[in-house]
C-alpha cells in the first residue's frame, strides 16, 4: 500500500512540475514562438527546418534527407554535378517528425519543428527531475535541477528552436533516469532502454556517442563473468554495431551527395593553439552558456562531493560519477579536435560538456538532505531566490539574443525575402524554377521563403560568383542592398549579362543572357515614382571633405506625404580617396518626425576602397521602412570618424517607390 501511495505522490510532483515548466515556458517563449529562424545561429536552425520540409516534399523518407540547397556545403569531389538537393544530415529524426505532422495537417510552417523541439526540451526536464528523485534527492533539490537546466541560456534558447541537440539532451536524460533505476533495481529492461536512448541520441547527433562510450565503459569495468554481465555485453555491443552501422551509411550518403552539415574534425593546430581557441570560445559566449548562479551551483555541487565523497564510494552512484568523469574527459578531447568551431558556435557546449556538468551537478546536490521540518522552509526560500536570480538572468540573455541589430545581415537578409514568393508567382516564374541567391548569407532561408530550390552564394568573393554562374540556374535573385557592394563591385562584369524582369523594393529578380549588354547599376534596380527627376539632383560639383570634417551633409528632406509603398533611398557618386587607407567612412540615413517616428541606417564606404582603390564610384540603397509619415524630415549624410581625406563629383541621391510586388 505504501509503494502504490509514493508512486502516486511522485505522479502529483511530475504533474506539479510540468504545470510549472508549461507556465514558465509560456512567459519565456510566447513572443517569438511562431517566428522563422532567425537570429543567433539562424543559418543553421533554418537548415533544419529545409530538412523538415524536404522530407515532407520528397516522401517521407527517413534515410533520404534534402534541403532547398541544391548545392551541398561540403561536396564530397570535384565537379560535383549532382544537383538533387539530398545530404547527409546524422539521424534526422525531429525533423522527419515534423514532416509527418506537416503532411498529416497540409501546413508547412517552422512552428510545427519548434513544437517538437520544445516539446522534446520539456521531456528531458522531466526525466530530469525522476532522475534527481531516483538518485534519492527530495522534491526541492530535483525541482532546483529543473530550474539549472530550464534557465541555462544556451538551452533556453535552442529549446525555442530548431537544433537536434535538444532531442538528443532529452533521450540521454531519459536514458540515464533509465539506467540509474538498473543499478537500483537491476531490472534488465532499463539496462536495454537506457542503452537503445543514448544510441538513438548518439544517431541524432553523432557528439552524443560520449555518454555511451562512457556507460560502456563503466559497465565493462565493473565486469564480472556471470550472466548478467554477458547480457551486458551483448547489448553494448548491439547498440555499438547499430550506431556504427548508420554512421557508415550516413558516411556513404555524404560520399555520394555531400553534405549542408560540417562532418569533419576542425582540430586545434596544438596544445597552445587548443587553450586560445577555447579561451576565445569562453570570451564569447561564457554567460551564454549558464549564468553566473548556475556557475556557484557547479561549486557548491562540486564541494559537496568532496565533502560527502564516502557516501558515492561505492554503490550505484559511485557508478553514475565515473561514467560522468569519462565523459567530461571525452568532451575535453572532443573540444580540441573540433577546437575551431567553439569560438563561433554556442552549441557545440550543448553538445559536449552540458550534459555530464548537469549529472555532475546532480549527483552533488542530491547528496542535501532536509531532516527537519523547520530546515525545509528556509532552504526552500533560499532556493526560490536563487532560482528567480538563474531565471532572471537567463530571461536578459533571451532578449539580448533576439534583438536585431544592423550588422545581423543573416535577420535583414529573411526580413527581404518575406513575400518572396508571391513575388515570384506574380512574375509567372515557375515552381520548379531553380534560382540562383547571389549574397544570400544562409543556405536556405531565402529559397525557403520563395519556395523554390536552388543554389546560394555566401561570400560574394569574385571566384565564388564566377563558379555559381555555371551553375544550372533558371533566374538570378539578389538583394537590392547588396547588388553594388558586395556583388557588382567584387565581379563588375556581372552587370554585362543581368537583365532586369522585376523588383519590389527588396529583392531583384534577374534573367542571365550571353549578351553584353552592360546596364548601370539604377537601371538593374529599376527605380519607379522617383519623387525628383534624377538630372535635377545630380550635384556635378566637386566636394571634398578633410580629416577635420566629422560630417558631410547631401541631403535634407521632408516626406510630404504618406504613401504605402515600399520607399528607397539610391545614393551614387564617384570618389577619389587623397589618403592611403579608407577606414571609418559611412553613409547615413536619419530620418525623425516631431510625433516620435525614427529611422536610423548606415552603410560603410570603406569597402569601395578594398584593395588600395583610389577612384571609385560608391553606390548604396538604402531600404526605408514602408509608409514613411507625412512631415518626417530625411537627412543623407556622410559619416567620417576615421578622418579621411575623400573629394565627391557628381552626387546623386533618389528616394524611389517600389510595388510590393512588381
Amino acid at each position: 500500500m505504501s509503494g502504490i501511495k509514493s508512486y502516486l505522490f511522485e505522479k502529483r510532483e511530475v504533474l506539479l512540475v510540468l504545470v510549472l515548466l508549461i507556465i514558465v515556458s509560456s512567459f519565456f517563449f510566447s513572443s517569438h514562438f511562431f517566428e522563422y529562424p532567425s537570429h543567433t545561429h539562424a543559418w543553421t536552425q533554418s537548415d533544419r527546418y529545409a530538412l523538415a520540409v524536404g522530407f515532407a516534399e520528397n516522401g517521407l523518407n527517413p534515410f533520404l534527407p534534402s534541403t532547398f540547397n541544391l548545392f551541398p556545403k561540403y561536396p564530397p569531389y570535384e565537379n560535383f554535378q549532382h544537383f538533387s538537393g539530398y545530404t547527409s544530415a546524422a539521424l534526422a529524426l525531429p525533423e522527419f517528425l515534423a514532416a509527418v505532422v506537416m503532411r498529416v495537417s497540409g501546413i508547412e510552417d517552422p512552428v510545427i519543428l519548434r513544437t517538437i523541439v520544445l516539446l522534446s526540451g520539456l521531456i528531458a526536464l522531466l526525466f530530469l527531475f525522476v532522475f534527481m528523485k531516483a538518485l534519492g534527492s527530495s522534491f526541492v533539490m530535483s525541482l532546483l535541477m529543473v530550474v539549472f537546466v530550464f534557465s541555462a541560456p544556451v538551452f533556453t534558447y535552442y529549446m525555442n528552436g530548431f537544433i537536434p541537440g535538444i532531442p538528443a539532451l532529452s533521450l540521454s536524460f531519459a536514458a540515464f533516469y533509465f539506467y540509474v533505476q538498473y543499478l537500483k533495481k537491476q531490472y534488465f529492461s532499463y539496462f536495454v532502454v537506457s542503452l537503445f536512448l543514448l544510441t538513438l541520441a548518439a544517431m541524432i547527433r553523432p557528439p552524443f556517442l560520449m555518454p555511451l562510450v562512457a556507460v560502456s565503459v563503466t559497465q565493462l569495468f565493473f565486469w564480472k563473468s556471470n550472466k548478467l554481465h554477458f547480457k551486458e555485453l551483448f547489448v553494448i555491443l548491439g547498440n555499438l554495431v547499430l550506431f556504427s552501422a548508420f554512421w557508415m551509411y550516413d558516411k556513404q550518403l555524404q560520399g555520394t551527395f555531400g553534405s549542408m552539415f560540417n562532418n569533419e574534425l576542425m582540430p586545434a593546430v596544438n596544445f597552445s593553439d587548443w587553450g586560445v581557441l577555447l579561451l576565445k570560445a569562453w570570451n564569447n559566449w561564457n554567460i551564454s552558456y549558464l549564468t553566473y548562479g548556475h556557475y556557484v551551483l557547479l561549486i557548491v555541487a562540486f564541494l559537496l562531493l568532496i565533502v560527502y565523497r564516502k557516501k558515492i564510494a561505492s554503490g550505484f552512484r559511485a557508478k553514475i560519477l565515473l561514467v560522468t568523469l569519462l565523459n567530461l574527459g571525452a568532451a575535453l578531447m572532443y573540444s580540441f579536435v573540433m577546437a575551431q568551431q567553439f569560438p563561433a558556435h554556442d552549441y557545440y557546449f550543448l553538445d559536449s560538456f552540458f550534459l555530464p556538468l548537469v549529472i555532475f551537478s546532480s549527483l552533488g546536490l542530491s547528496l542535501i538532505s532536509v531532516q527537519q521540518k523547520k530546515q525545509l522552509i528556509p532552504l526552500t526560500a533560499g532556493l526560490l531566490v536563487f532560482s528567480s536570480f538563474m531565471l532572471h538572468a537567463s530571461n536578459l540573455k533571451q532578449n539580448e539574443r533576439y534583438t536585431t541589430h544592423s550588422w545581423d545581415h543573416t535577420e535583414t537578409t529573411r526580413q527581404n525575402f518575406i513575400g518572396s514568393e508571391a513575388f515570384l508567382n506574380e512574375c509567372k516564374v515557375k515552381n520548379d524554377a531553380r534560382i540562383l541567391v547571389l549574397d544570400a548569407y544562409t543556405s536556405n532561408v531565402p529559397l525557403l521563403l520563395m519556395n523554390r530550390k536552388g543554389f546560394t552564394v555566401i561570400e560574394t568573393t569574385n571566384e565564388f560568383i564566377k563558379k555559381a554562374l555555371t551553375l544550372p540556374f533558371d533566374h538570378i535573385v539578389i538583394q537590392n542592398k547588396s547588388l553594388s557592394g558586395d556583388v557588382l563591385r567584387n565581379f563588375p562584369e556581372l552587370a554585362e549579362h543581368l537583365h532586369p524582369v522585376a523588383n519590389n523594393g527588396r529583392i531583384g529578380l534577374y534573367n542571365y543572357t550571353e549578351k553584353n549588354s552592360k546596364k548601370s547599376w539604377l537601371e538593374l534596380l529599376l527605380p519607379v515614382n522617383e519623387q525628383h527627376k534624377t538630372n535635377s539632383i545630380i550635384d556635378t560639383t566637386v566636394h571634398c571633405i578633410g580629416s577635420q570634417d566629422d560630417f558631410y551633409p547631401i541631403k535634407d528632406t521632408t516626406i510630404q506625404e504618406t504613401d504605402q509603398a515600399l520607399t528607397a533611398v539610391l545614393f551614387q557618386a564617384q570618389a577619389y580617396a587623397k589618403n592611403e587607407k579608407i577606414e571609418g567612412l559611412n553613409l547615413v540615413i536619419d530620418a525623425k518626425n516631431a510625433n516620435g517616428f525614427s529611422f536610423y541606417d548606415s552603410y560603410p564606404l570603406s569597402i569601395f576602397f578594398e584593395k588600395s582603390v583610389k577612384q571609385t564610384v560608391m553606390s548604396v540603397f538604402f531600404q526605408l521602412q514602408q509608409g514613411f509619415p507625412a512631415g518626417t524630415r530625411v537627412k543623407v549624410y556622410i559619416w567620417n570618424p576615421g578622418k579621411n581625406e575623400v573629394c565627391f563629383q557628381n552626387q546623386a541621391v533618389l528616394f524611389t517607390k517600389y510595388s510590393l510586388h512588381i
